[in-house]
């Protein structure tokens, strides 16, 4: 079983094949598959060089901010068509994303006098200006930190309204 954290970077398994899979009537080809492919990625090559002791490289790469359990299976088939399989559980274990934002990075101008209601943290997400890929808006908290007056209340529904100097 192989166990892994979302978003890892590449895992290879150096794995000589033909010491699993041994076919009496000639080279063997090899494939990899998964039960679920939106989990893990993988990638099967041959070091190439022709010796007797070919190894097959398998490279797991991750999918972005996939996480779950799938089978993945090995084939080995022959010139043939004869085939058999093995199957090995990967697990890939969830990693909780920090939220993004994405908001114009341009000054907020307003007269001294008067005051500027800024959108609420569901407006943002709505627009896409504030992404969580792993938690609802209910299950965030938000904080504002300013040196000007602040008028909010706390709730992620409700605009934060910045006053200007009276």
């Amino acid at each position: 079983d192989v166990f892994l954290e979302e978003d890892f970077s590449n895992h290879e398994m150096y794995i000589n094949l033909n010491d699993v899979f041994i076919d009496i009537d000639g080279e063997l080809e090899y494939s990899v598959s998964f039960t679920d492919p939106s989990i893990v990625g993988a990638t099967l090559e041959s070091d190439a060089d022709d010796s007797p002791n070919t190894f097959e490289i398998l490279s797991l790469h991750s999918l972005e901010n996939a996480f779950g359990e799938t089978q993945m299976i090995v084939t080995a088939s022959n010139p043939m068509r004869a085939s058999v399989s093995t199957s090995v559980l990967v697990t890939v274990s969830p990693v909780n994303d920090a939220p993004i934002f994405s908001l114009p990075n341009e000054p907020i101008v307003f007269d001294e006098d008067t005051s500027f209601e800024m959108m609420s943290f569901q407006e943002m997400m709505d627009s896409g200006a504030l992404v969580d890929v792993d938690n609802r808006l209910d299950q965030l908290s938000f904080e504002i930190n300013t040196d000007l007056n602040l008028e909010w209340d706390g709730e992620a529904l409700s605009n934060p309204v910045l006053m200007g100097d009276e």
